[in-house]
């Protein structure tokens, strides 16, 4: 059960991971696309009007592409940086509900079992008297009060659990 609730938690922590990346993607392409489109324009516009030898043209084509290359690694970095934090924190994030759910399931195994023996001794009681042919009334006075404590025991708890989940 606790590997599968591990698997659980994993397989959200990786989903959240995976649309933070997803997001920062298109924002990190939005400027990246607007990065390049405006050292471009820059570069042409300060040019423009001047007489540019094809020496130079080269020089200016491989200026934008070493900026271009220079964008995309750092987009790489970033990529990966974020990738990482994203993981770290989509953990912090899903860290309070797993802790909830570890609550929950060990609330339901001490409730269950505060509620299973009761209603076991109460079973068994009425049936060993049912089927004792020489109980007399002071015998089936006694299984019935015993019958009756643990019914109040177990009202108790009832109560008390839906007590709890009203937040009272």
């Amino acid at each position: 059960m606790d590997k599968m609730k591990k698997n659980i938690f994993q397989n959200a922590r990786v989903k959240l991971t995976a649309y933070y990346v997803g997001v920062m993607l298109v924002i990190l392409g939005v400027f990246t696309v607007a990065l390049i489109y405006a050292v471009d324009y820059n570069i042409n516009q300060n040019l423009t009007g001047g007489v540019i030898t094809e020496n130079q043209e080269g020089g200016i084509e491989k200026t934008e592409d070493m900026i271009e290359f220079s964008i995309y690694c750092i987009d790489a970095i970033l990529l990966f940086i974020i990738g990482y934090f994203s993981y770290f924190l989509s953990g912090r994030t899903l860290q309070p509900i797993a802790q909830s759910h570890e609550n929950q399931k060990k609330f339901y195994e001490n409730i269950s079992h505060h509620l299973r023996t009761p209603v076991a001794t109460i079973i068994t009681q009425s049936e060993v008297a049912i089927d004792d042919s020489f109980s007399n009334e002071k015998k089936l006075r006694d299984v019935i009060k015993s019958n009756l404590e643990e019914a109040r025991v177990v009202s108790k708890l009832v109560n008390d659990m839906l007590m709890g989940s009203r937040g009272k």
